[in-house]
């Protein structure tokens, strides 16, 4: 049975962990993006913020979410839309997982699922909706 058959409204995405976050990950995407932010790599500047500590890049948060999508769709290319709301900066050592629960189904191969990104302990880091394409409905 292919994915597109196989998946009802209501059904949980699988779960995926995000990537160790650390200074150099954080480091590496800054040269990635050409971000220049402080806050991602002047501990006594968060500490100065009183933020929880150096501050993961959003666009990283929201990848985690694509990946999860991706990884259940097969298809790198499989998102169509976002709309998410960032709750909580992620600091390096959060331990992250991204899921999400299917919320519609579209005649044309698309889903609509609720998304989010997610401590272990529930705390919720950002969610949201995404649209994405499953790739046997859009061949069919």
């Amino acid at each position: 049975m292919t994915l597109a058959k196989a998946i009802r409204i209501g059904d949980e995405l699988p779960v995926r962990p995000a990537p160790q976050i650390d200074k150099a990950r954080i480091i590496e995407i800054m040269d990635v993006m050409d971000d220049c932010n402080p806050v991602h790599i002047d501990e006594a500047l968060v500490a100065k913020l009183g933020l929880r500590g150096l501050v993961n890049q959003g666009p990283a948060n929201l990848a985690y979410i694509t990946n999860m999508l991706a990884a259940w769709t097969g298809d790198p290319d499989c998102v169509r839309r976002f709309r998410v709301r960032f709750y909580m900066t992620v600091v390096p050592g959060d331990d992250l997982i991204a899921g999400g629960t299917v919320t519609e189904l579209h005649d044309d191969g698309l889903v609509d699922c609720e998304v989010w990104l997610k401590m272990r302990d529930g705390t919720t880091m950002l969610s949201g909706t995404a649209t994405v394409a499953l790739p046997d409905l859009l061949a069919a």
